[in-house]
């Protein structure tokens, strides 16, 4: 009974009475208090026997008029009004009685009071009393209508107090039936904004306003704590927060303490006036890499190979024209591509080389209208400002590429990605680690290094790669972005910088849980410009490998755009075994280098980073089975075609492979990732380096 009151067939019914039975009192009350009487009036004598009625200004006659029809037809035609309005009353008064009924039943005393029967509920039970009085008082009234018939002065003095009486009723009722219909326009406005949620999609606050109705009117004190329980959490913005403790359950001490450094946090980020060189040069900016105030170059990066502008294209033509690269690019379609024997066919050029690659396949020159030469320039910069590091190096965001052009090149995302999507994402792609310096942000803000200081411990690394990397493009000469329109530079910069954030590890569980109640709920199939920017921010965490812990610190929350979701930054384990055991090498290798850093410090070894104690195996089939599998079984279910084929099934044999042959199955390559190097690299970033760098150091970057 509940429910069907709650329908809207039946809230759309009630609306309508409502606004009718409030037309029906407005007219009766503008009507005047005439009763009918067959008594003998006549108006033009001074001493009428028996005296004349007092009859309204409308009704005298006229002095000269001695026929007394004409005024006793007025007279009877204003009383018939009204006794047509005494029954309507009469009829709505059911109605609402009827109403006042069912609500009782349904409900019961928590018509009348709240669930605790504490509180009573005012204007439900002032209308029920105002209902119940107006009826029992037309039942006693109607009968005496016939009264009004009789002859004599005195049954009219009668009839005209009743007719007062009723007119104080009427008013008195108006005063509730106006709540009634202001009720009603509430009511009627949660129909429209039900049809709009339904139209938009966003069913947030129709959800909690269908969860507060439950809880008013439930019976159970556990259902109402349930209930709130809810609510709370859809508000606090941690319904899609994962329970590490439960998740982490029966597993090793130190896979769930790597587990439990992810967090959740939304970050949104608005397209920003593009600022001029001049600006930039005054701000202190170093061009060639520093990010907001110029982060030092590293010791140990790798020589540039930059060229003069008029051969920053012509070398790239001259290199593509080479069989070599000719037959590794035609392969670059493939998940299996390998990015270590490309990097050694462009002679160490395959960051410009894969980016200039898809560049013309997919005509993304002219279909936008960007310089090429300052694209080349850019991507050049870029691979430069990559330090000499195990793993976050230029090879990792080649791979990146590669892997972001591949989910973008499937069928479901090739119908919705335009081509500007497209090159945001592969140079995202290209920038999303620029500079790294080889240590996580838990170490950077462990040792109060500049950079955490600088970003406030949040997504420490994510916000220096997008912010250094962006600076290069000030220069004019650099900006890959220079032609375009500044809607699409803005919607180009946000889309970028969106994705990019979203690579920190500690939004993982957030966005993958987000993911899967989007797309089972098909919004995803025609998504609007928020969901594509989650879709484009699946693919760069998908193609991007496994970054290191992230930051201990507790976790965020922020109301903000959908959270970027990403799927190329996991992908290593998702290779062919012969690239998977390739790239695992190199990050264990990362991570105990940041180890051994923590211990010559006096701290302790962040798990699966102390080399004497860790098993290379345990730790990859623990982050594999918990992270990386649950997030490519819905995206690849998601994105169809061969994805699931290629990447899925890459990672049941990995996992396999680890747990069959352990981490002996790494040959040779076990004890160079074990043994420790006689000197461990350093780069400026990691050791905290002042922020600012002088122009002379500037230039000689340069």
């Amino acid at each position: 009974m509940r429910l069907w009151l709650e329908e809207v067939k039946v809230e759309l019914a009630i609306i309508l009475v409502v606004m009718l039975y409030t037309v029906v009192i407005f007219a009766d009350l503008s009507l005047p208090s005439t009763v009918c009487t067959d008594v003998a009036v006549r108006c033009a004598l001074p001493d009428p026997d028996p005296p004349c009625l007092p009859l309204g200004a409308e009704d005298v006659c006229d002095p000269s008029e001695m026929t007394l029809s004409v005024c006793h037809g007025k007279q009877c035609r204003a009383a018939d009004i009204n006794n047509i309005f005494l029954y309507v009353d009469y009829v709505f008064l059911t109605a609402f009685m009827i109403e006042l009924l069912i609500k009782c039943y349904a409900w019961g005393f928590r018509y009348f009071f709240n669930a605790e029967g504490r509180t009573c509920e005012i204007v439900n039970s002032i209308d029920a009393v105002v209902v119940v009085i107006s009826f029992v008082f037309m039942i006693l009234i109607t009968p005496s209508i016939g009264i009004l018939d009789g002859k004599g002065a005195e049954s009219v003095q009668d009839a005209m107090a009743i007719a007062r009486t009723l007119r104080l009723v009427k008013i008195f009722r108006l005063l509730t039936v106006m709540n009634k219909l202001q009720k009603s326009r509430s009511t009627a406005h949660v129909l429209r904004k039900k049809a709009q949620y339904r139209r938009s999609g966003s069913p947030v606050e129709r959800v909690l306003e269908i969860l507060t109705r439950l809880k008013k009117h439930s019976e159970s004190a556990q259902t109402r704590d349930d209930i709130a329980f809810i609510m709370d959490i859809i508000i606090s913005d941690q319904l899609y927060s994962v329970n590490l403790s439960t998740a982490t359950a029966g597993l090793s001490k130190e896979m769930a303490a790597f587990i439990q450094n992810t967090g959740v946090a939304s970050v949104t980020r608005k397209a920003a006036a593009k600022p001029k060189p001049a600006e930039a040069e005054a701000s202190g900016g170093d061009a060639n890499g520093g990010g907001d105030g110029g982060a030092p170059r590293a010791a140990g990066r790798r020589a540039s190979f930059s060229m003069a502008a008029t051969d920053a294209t012509y070398w790239v033509d001259q290199l593509f024209e080479q069989d070599a690269v000719q037959n590794m690019l035609q392969k670059y379609h493939l998940w299996e591509f390998d990015p270590f024997a490309f990097d050694e066919v462009t002679g160490r050029k395959p960051l410009v080389a894969s980016v200039m690659h898809l560049v013309k396949v997919n005509n993304l020159d002219e279909e936008l209208g960007f310089d090429c030469s300052k694209l080349v320039r850019f991507l050049t910069k870029v691979q430069d400002g990559m330090n000499d590091v195990p793993f976050h190096n230029y090879m990792h965001i080649t791979d990146v590429v590669h892997g972001t052009a591949y989910f973008l090149s499937q069928e479901k995302l090739k119908a919705l990605a335009t081509p500007l999507d497209f090159y945001t994402m592969i140079l995202s792609a290209a920038m999303h680690d620029f500079d790294h310096p080889g240590y996580n942000n838990a170490y950077l803000c462990t040792t109060r290094n500049h950079l955490a200081i600088l970003y406030n411990d949040d997504s420490v690394l994510e916000s220096f790669h997008v912010a250094s990397s962006w600076r290069i493009m000030l220069m004019d000469e650099l900006d890959p972005f220079a032609g375009l329109s500044a809607e699409d530079y803005a919607e180009a910069r946000q889309t970028a910088v969106t994705t990019i954030l979203g690579t920190d590890m500690k939004f993982h569980f957030d966005h993958l849980s987000k993911f899967k109640t989007r797309a089972s709920g098909g919004t995803l199939d025609a998504p609007d410009r928020k969901d594509m920017r989650l879709i484009l921010a699946m693919c760069l965490h998908g193609a991007r490998p496994p970054p290191l812990l992230p930051s201990p610190r507790p976790p965020l929350t922020r109301a903000a755009l959908p959270p970027p979701l990403a799927a190329a930054d996991v992908s290593n384990p998702a290779k062919p075994w012969k690239l998977s055991s390739e790239w695992t090498s190199r990050v264990m290798t990362e991570f105990f280098r940041q180890g051994d850093m923590e211990m010559d410090r006096g701290l302790a070894a962040s798990p699966f980073m102390d080399r004497a104690k860790t098993n290379i195996a345990q730790c990859q089939v623990g982050f594999i089975n918990i992270l990386i599998k649950p997030f490519y079984e819905e995206w690849c279910a998601w994105l169809g075609g061969t994805s699931e084929q290629d990447c899925v099934e890459n990672i049941v044999k990995n996992i396999a492979m680890w747990q069959d042959n352990g981490e002996e199955v790494l040959g040779d390559r076990l004890a160079q990732v074990k043994t420790r190097p006689e000197s461990t690299p350093r780069t400026a970033a990691a050791e905290g380096a002042p922020l600012s760098v002088t122009k002379e150091s500037k230039a000689g970057d340069s």
